[in-house]
């Protein structure tokens, strides 16, 4: 029996890419009788993983794409961004040239108590800044964080300005279900993860991050990837200020000292014509 060929064909691949298993063909020559055997190849593990949470994403975007966000109208969520676990930051201080990281953070409100009830199963959003600004840009995508609980091997991609990040609380054994992650109450924020931004050199003045959910695909509560909640965008102001150098610093101090002096001496004066 003479092998003539071995190829692999892939039987299940998503719309984020990766392949889920492939079919191998074997083709054998048996007394000039072309022979054909089937068998499957499994993929690593982490090859598997990966393209199940992509898999997983994607049935959540095309889930909401045709049945529509689920009637949770009731539910306030935000996305916010944070600093050093303080959730709800407006305004964020830098100065030129240095690099700043921020925290993201679902927030509930009005009452509301689903992420510590029922926890966050999946969530998908962009980070932008100012169109064709050269002030604040992100570093490198690769630099995102996901916080412990969610898998960091998810989606991060970067277009133009626009950092888009997605990513699931972890596959449960059906594959087609969601881990959540929950916050012990009375928090009201999950943090979802950080980034680095670069403040140029030249940069002054405020500069704008908008965090902003994917059209498709509103964050899910528990482990049903189609139980969606209306989540509400936010953003903060980076406010960039330089610094004096230190010897502006010291001549400004010594103006200073020398207005207190010349008052010193006038008023000393008029104390003495009296």
């Amino acid at each position: 029996m003479l092998l003539n060929r071995c190829r692999a064909l892939p039987i299940f691949s998503t719309c984020f890419g990766g392949c889920l298993a492939k079919i191998g063909v074997a083709d054998y020559t048996l007394d000039g009788v072309v022979l054909h055997e089937f068998f499957i190849l499994q993929p690593p593990m982490h090859t598997m993983r990966l393209t199940i949470t992509r898999f997983t994403l994607s049935l959540l975007a095309f889930g909401l794409l045709f049945v529509g966000v689920a009637a949770r109208s009731q539910a306030a969520f935000v996305l916010q961004v944070g600093q050093s676990g303080v959730a709800g930051i407006s305004t964020i201080a830098a100065t030129p040239g240095s690099q700043i990281e921020l925290e993201y953070y679902l927030t509930q409100t009005g009452g509301m108590t689903n992420l510590n009830t029922e926890g966050l199963g999946s969530f998908m959003f962009s980070i932008s800044t100012d169109e064709f600004s050269a002030g604040l840009t992100h570093a490198e995508p690769g630099d995102f964080e996901f916080t412990p609980g969610f898998l960091d091997f998810a989606m991060v991609d970067l277009i133009d300005n626009s950092l888009e990040v997605g990513s699931i609380g972890d596959i449960a054994n059906d594959g087609l279900s969601a881990i959540p992650v929950f916050i012990p109450a009375p928090q009201n924020s999950i943090l979802l993860g950080r980034s680095r931004f670069n403040v140029a050199a030249n940069a002054s003045g405020d500069y704008n991050v908008s965090l902003d959910p994917a059209p498709f695909l509103a964050f899910t509560l528990g482990p049903d990837i189609f139980n969606s909640v209306p989540v509400a965008s936010g953003g903060a102001v980076v406010r960039v200020t330089a610094v004096p150098e230190p010897t502006t610093g010291l001549a400004i101090g010594g103006a200073v000292a020398l207005l207190w002096l010349r008052r010193r001496r006038k008023n000393a004066r008029l104390a003495n014509d009296r």
